[in-house]
């Protein structure tokens, strides 16, 4: 029965890391007060420079025309997308010397990801993603009283900016930053003065209550690459 588990799990996280189908990505920062969307119909608002050729243009309009240029982007650069028209991405531009506030630039020469969206999923699944910029994943799973929510990082990958455990857990008996509940901001498995007590292979929390519990990673800064982490549900 193990094996038969270890196989399935495999099978499952070779499907997770498929490339997510995009419905109707929306790009912008949202404004306040609305709804998170669905993964399909996730927000994007942040880009990362891409481009083999440097530097990236920016332009006046978005096409491709002689005389259009107004400013250029190094590789690697990162900031908001105000908008998205035909192909091209209209950013701000931060230098004084630009002749106008914003520009634009081709998409096809930058990398993005979804950098908000809430979704309910349905145990076993195994949580991957990632930010390019900032950002919220929310994962939303229904707990009965007496059952048990599991997390179980696989540790198949080591590289910088990867991480494994959630920002946070919470639920109806669960705080933001609760002691003992994982979160991406230090060793949480240990005491204010414990140095040695190693990572543990998974977290358990059996609710009382039962109701909605959210799984979710945040990204502050220029984002990251998460999981992939196991999310189970056991019986009583």
């Amino acid at each position: 029965m193990r094996r038969l588990f270890s196989v399935l799990l495999m099978v499952l996280l070779c499907l997770t890391a498929l490339p997510m189908v995009l419905a109707s990505p929306t790009f912008g920062f949202p404004a306040a007060g609305l709804p998170m969307p669905r993964q399909a119909d996730c927000r994007i608002y942040h880009y990362r420079v891409n481009a083999a050729e440097l530097p990236l243009a920016v332009r006046s309009a978005p096409e491709q025309v002689a005389g259009n240029i107004i400013s250029s982007l190094p590789n690697g650069w990162t900031d908001l997308i105000l908008r998205e028209q035909d192909g091209w991405f209209e950013v701000a531009l931060r230098s004084k010397q630009a002749p106008q506030k914003n520009g634009w630039i081709a998409a096809n020469r930058t990398e993005y990801s979804c950098n908000l969206f809430a979704e309910p999923v349905q145990p076993p699944v195994v949580l991957q993603g990632k930010f390019i910029g900032t950002g919220s994943h929310k994962y939303i799973v229904t707990v009965q009283p007496g059952q048990t929510l599991v997390l179980r990082p696989q540790r198949l990958i080591e590289e910088p900016r990867r991480v494994y455990w959630p920002s946070g857990v919470i639920g109806p008996d669960i705080a933001k930053r609760q002691k003992g509940v994982p979160h991406a901001y230090g060793y949480w498995w240990r005491d204010e003065n414990d140095k040695v007590t190693p990572e543990p292979d998974e977290w358990r929390w059996t609710s009382e209550t039962g109701g909605v519990y959210e799984v979710f990673y945040d990204s502050n800064f220029k984002g990251f690459v998460y999981g992939p982490c196991e999310m189970t549900v056991e019986l009583p």
